[in-house]
């Protein structure tokens, strides 16, 4: 990220990092991973008690929500490459068609599911 911000600038050039949507997604998650890290670094000369029945909200903000984003990283390369593009999409438009396959599936769990259950209180 900062070598991208040296090379192509912060947001006043024209083809600057933060105006591409892509760019803004992993500022937003590698800001908030930094974040989090700052917010948990203990200080050096105060001794540090944990309480496990404490309110985190009190400590400070808390941006574990935002690590889900990280997911969104990877649709970048669906972007940027053709072919995986096409394989995305083709596998998208065939989630109709296998509707009933989904359903006999999920059937199938729901009962080694009871079985299990049974098995293992029982």
């Amino acid at each position: 990220m900062i070598i991208k911000i040296l090379g192509l600038g912060f947001i006043l050039n024209k083809g600057a990092y933060l105006r591409s949507m892509w760019n803004i997604l992993d500022f937003v998650i590698i800001g908030s991973a930094y974040l989090t890290i700052i917010q948990m670094k203990p200080e050096a000369d105060s001794e540090v008690e944990v309480d496990l029945d404490a309110d985190t909200s009190e400590e400070g903000f808390n941006l574990a929500s935002l690590r889900a984003f990280r997911v969104l990283r990877p649709l970048r390369a669906i972007t940027s490459i053709k072919g995986l593009r096409i394989l995305v999409l083709s596998v998208i438009k065939a989630m109709p068609l296998l509707k009933d396959t989904l359903i006999v599936l999920m059937f199938f769990f729901l009962i080694f599911a009871i079985a299990s259950t049974m098995m293992l209180s029982g």
